[in-house]
């Protein structure tokens, strides 16, 4: 008796080479995952505030900005990049997104707690809870400083408020009479477009003899003041 020969079609063998494929793309996807994963790695040597999309951003608040073409290696070392066209080696590599960024003890000290004032105070520090807020200008703004005695026209400390005598702006801003700011007159500088500052609400400051004032009013730390930005 002869036993019937069992032939194997063209569709039988199509599962085989479906388990081909799908091995092959497994292969694929593993590898994918595992270059992605290599550029995933964060370049930064302190973790970012929130979800940024842009490149390139350093501690120092008088520091300069890094464009998005430019490469920036992980690294320790300085905290400002010495110019636009060179790569930047920082201390807070990472990016930051087109877009206020709100600073606080929740994920500071940066960037104002570098910067010291002649009190000994950081910058920070003056503000509410060293909170506040980083933000670029999307426009021309009108700014105020109340200013008096030992205390000149331009400053980087201003509010966006203008004072309406020398006890509001002592009480809103809490000057410190210590610092010799009598608060007597008022400049004002028109802010471009495009200028970093920092804002949030006056702290506290402790007053000699005891007491304080409480401040709350708002304040804005510009770095750098132009002069030509005076109001007339």
């Amino acid at each position: 008796m002869t036993t019937p020969v069992r032939r194997t079609t063209g569709c039988e063998v199509r599962p085989a080479a479906g388990g081909v494929f799908v091995a092959l793309a497994a292969i694929v996807t593993v590898m994918v995952v595992a270059v992605m994963s290599l550029f995933a790695m964060s370049a930064s040597a302190s973790p970012l505030a929130r979800a940024q999309n842009a490149v390139g951003v350093i501690a120092h608040a008088a520091g300069q900005r890094v464009g998005a073409h430019e490469g920036i290696p992980a690294g320790q070392g300085r905290e400002r990049a010495p110019a636009y066209d060179q790569t930047v080696v920082g201390s807070c590599v990472g990016v930051t997104a087109e877009g206020p960024i709100r600073w606080g003890p929740h994920n500071g000290p940066v960037p104002l707690d570098k910067i010291t004032m002649p009190s000994g105070e950081t910058v920070a520090s003056t503000f509410r809870s060293g909170s506040y807020t980083q933000l670029t200008t999307t426009e021309d703004i009108t700014l105020y400083h109340a200013y008096g005695g030992q205390s000149g026209p331009l400053s980087p400390f201003w509010t966006r408020t203008m004072p309406s005598g020398p006890l509001q702006a002592q009480l809103d801003l809490a000057l410190n009479p210590a610092w010799g700011n009598s608060a007597e007159a008022v400049s004002a500088i028109r802010v471009p477009a495009g200028t970093e500052i920092f804002e949030g609400a006056a702290g506290p400051q402790g007053v000699a003899g005891g007491g304080s004032l409480l401040g709350g009013g708002s304040q804005v730390y510009v770095p750098w003041v132009n002069p030509d930005w005076m109001v007339p």
